[in-house]
């Protein structure tokens, strides 16, 4: 208030006496040396021990000084009382103006604060309403969760029985090829050795037929024993046949089930980008609500602090004027200045009452406020745990492969020497094979192509900045032998993945 300067300061002003009765003190008694000091108080003490009549003298002159320095001390405290007394009276009469001035000030700032209490209740009726709103759209946002969570716990239980019965199709399938193939060969071995016999033994009928007639009885043995292998190897065409139509039959079993691990992978597709636009469905809903409730909860806490800053000046000047009008009142001898201060004290006190009720107020508003950033902190958390949930689904261990364009560096000459391909890459499928002649293929979760950018591959690794900014461990590198692109996929002419992390770290921040 602006009337607390004057009542400030100190009742005991320094004057001119006080300086000029401390000088005058210090020329009545000499500064001593301390050990001049010690020899004139012993001469002094040894002088009275003697009870000389010059000690005598001594004690009379003493004791006439100090009754002269007493009466002097008591005048010049008499004039300092005397002034102090004058300088209290004119603080009182700047203290009576200054709790006028401020009565006056204090009743024109109150008019001004009815105005803002009727906006103050008008804001906390729209505060109300809005808080009924957000618990309405909070409850329907926690069912849609909930369905959307079962939905993928469904469709994830489904996911995983289909691939297990489709690997353990392929596990009999394969079992039953590598028995089927050792059988047959063992079968083309038999067929192969027979054929060699029934040439042999062709071969001594045609000699037997040009013998005497005393080898008939051996020539007869050894057409039995002809029929008896040609009969064998009847059989053996027979069961080379069923073989045949056994290893037809596993074709045909072996088509079907690749038609069917087609489908089934298909479906498995379908599912998963299903299940990925769900996700971020419900992962851009649970943001913009979030964005929704983080504005409105700025709004909020705006109007708090600017009525947290209004209320204590209020009070302050209130309660300072309350204080001022209780001195005023004390110093005052007029009986129409009382009645005046009495009904200005009341007027005070009732704004005051007033003040509070809408202090009040503010506090259950406060409270409120106090609520939805509860609320938005639980929805922040859900919407964390929903990432990390996609985050894990997708794989928290992914590794991708990049393939370096061909560069004017690395010349022509090799590829004329070498124009059959080494590795075969399969985008679609995310496979890499090695050695077309023997075969030997990876599966990766992601391969680029040359023809690739580097926003394309960012989009990839993106989610994990988030994932970042929400308090989990993430790491990105790339590795491989000298000269495969590293540095270009890091900090690239075209913006590498470090020039994109920046500022996507700043939007997610903000």
């Amino acid at each position: 208030m602006r009337g607390d300067g004057p009542l400030s300061r100190s009742p005991h002003p320094t004057s001119d006496s006080e300086t000029a009765s401390t000088t005058s003190s210090q020329n009545i008694f000499p500064r001593l040396s301390s050990e001049e000091a010690d020899r004139q108080r012993q001469e002094i003490q040894q002088a009275m021990q003697e009870e000389s009549p010059l000690s005598a003298y001594v004690r009379n002159i003493l004791k006439t000084a100090t009754d002269k320095i007493e009466d002097k001390w008591r005048s010049r405290f008499a004039e300092q009382l005397a002034e102090h007394e004058q300088a209290l009276a004119q603080e009182r009469e700047r203290s009576s103006a200054s709790v006028l001035s401020s009565s006056r000030l204090v009743t024109e700032t109150l008019h001004g604060k009815d105005d803002e209490l009727k906006l103050i209740q008008e804001q906390n009726i729209n505060l109300n309403q809005t808080i009924r709103q957000l618990e309405l759209d909070l409850e329907a946002t926690r069912s849609e969760r909930d369905f959307f969570k079962q939905q993928m716990d469904d469709e994830d239980d489904e996911r995983s029985s289909s691939a297990h019965s489709f690997w353990e199709k392929t596990t009999d399938l394969a079992k039953q090829n590598r028995n089927l193939t050792e059988d047959l060969s063992q079968a083309n071995k038999t067929v192969v050795r027979l054929s060699e016999t029934i040439r042999i033994m062709k071969t001594k009928a045609s000699s037997l037929k040009t013998e005497n007639g005393d080898r008939v009885r051996e020539s007869k043995s050894m057409v039995a024993e002809k029929n008896l292998l040609q009969d064998k190897l009847a059989a053996m065409e027979l069961k080379f046949e069923d073989e045949k139509n056994r290893r037809e039959q596993f074709q045909v079993n072996v088509e079907q089930l690749t038609v069917e691990n087609t489908a089934l992978y298909a479906q498995m597709v379908a599912l998963q980008t299903t299940h990925a636009a769900k996700m971020e469905d419900l992962q851009a809903r649970y943001e913009k609500r979030n964005v929704s409730l983080a504005g409105e909860m700025k709004l909020l806490q705006d109007q708090n602090r600017m009525m947290r800053r209004s209320e204590p000046s209020t009070q302050r000047d209130a309660y300072g004027s309350s204080g001022a009008n209780g001195l005023a009142y004390g110093s005052s001898s007029s009986a129409t200045t009382r009645a005046d201060d009495e009904e200005t004290t009341q007027r005070i006190q009732e704004l005051t009452d007033d003040l509070l009720d809408a202090r009040r107020e503010i506090s259950e508003q406060s409270e409120l406020i106090a609520e939805l950033e509860v609320k938005v902190a639980e929805g922040e958390a859900i919407r964390r745990k929903l990432h990390n949930t996609i985050q894990e689904l997708r794989g928290n261990i992914r590794v991708h492969v990049r393939l370096r364009p061909f560069l004017p560096s690395d010349g022509a000459e090799g590829m004329a020497e070498n124009p059959e391909s080494s590795i075969m890459c399969d985008t679609f499928a995310s496979t890499v094979t090695t050695n077309v002649e023997s075969p030997h293929t990876f599966a990766f979760d992601k391969i680029y192509g040359q023809a690739d950018s580097q926003e394309f591959v960012f989009k990839d690794v993106s989610d994990f900045i988030q994932s970042a900014m929400d308090g989990y461990n993430v790491c990105i590198f790339a590795y491989g032998q000298t000269g495969s692109g590293q540095d270009p996929h890091h900090a690239g002419q075209r913006k590498g993945s470090n020039a994109r992390h920046y500022p996507a770290i700043d939007g997610s921040h903000h």
